[in-house]
């Protein structure tokens, strides 16, 4: 899965780049989760909300 294994450093270097927008992403994926979780329940109708995707 790795085709640059021959370039260690230029993969690190990828990877320190994007770490923060990975981390971001993750954050807003768990916020969204929660808001639709949130909302199921208050609707009382998990199946309902979870189809609306």
């Amino acid at each position: 899965m790795n085709p640059q294994s021959l370039h260690k450093k230029d993969t690190r270097s990828f990877t320190e780049k994007h770490t923060k927008l990975i981390l971001f992403l993750l954050c807003v994926f768990v916020i969204i989760s929660v808001f639709l979780v949130a909302y199921a329940i208050a609707e009382q109708s998990v199946f309902t909300a979870l189809g609306g995707l």
